[in-house]
């Protein structure tokens, strides 16, 4: 999914809190600094080693590593937040990453698996990823 629906579906779930944003952003912030790195030109974006790392940054056994720098830093209350908002962005995007997509068993596996059953990209599947946002978003805070 595109970084605005992690938020939004973050903030769904776990209540507008800057942590919950901020676990949200984590796993793709290497790729947001690898496309300034690239100048934009995307064609040039999947061979920049920012990007390849930003890739196995979504690994689930990435997570211990920043479980004990966060630990260390923050503290115990702060980092739940943080690792459940991580957490749920993996989990969309294993749905959401069917063509390509990170590398969610790094450093066991280096290559692009599980496969998910959509491809975000898609002008539809966006469409329908955005529709059904705004829907539980007005159920979340405006009916329930």
């Amino acid at each position: 999914m595109d970084l605005l629906l992690h938020v939004l579906w973050g903030i769904m779930i776990l209540g507008i809190d800057v942590y919950v944003i901020l676990g949200s952003i984590l796993p793709d912030s290497l790729y947001l600094i690898s496309v300034i790195e690239v100048k934009f030109k995307l064609e040039k974006l999947k061979n920049s080693k920012l990007f390849i790392w930003g890739e196995r940054i979504h690994s689930f056994f990435f997570i211990p590593i920043i479980l004990i720098l966060l630990y260390v830093f923050i503290g115990a209350y702060v980092l739940i937040k943080i690792v459940v908002a991580y957490y749920l962005h993996l989990l969309f995007d294993i749905f959401t990453h069917r063509d390509f997509g990170p590398r969610f068993c790094w450093p066991f596996i280096d290559s692009y698996f599980p496969r998910g059953v959509i491809q975000w990209e898609n002008t539809g599947t966006m469409f329908i990823l955005y529709s059904l946002s705004i829907f539980a978003l007005v159920l979340r805070f405006l009916i329930i």
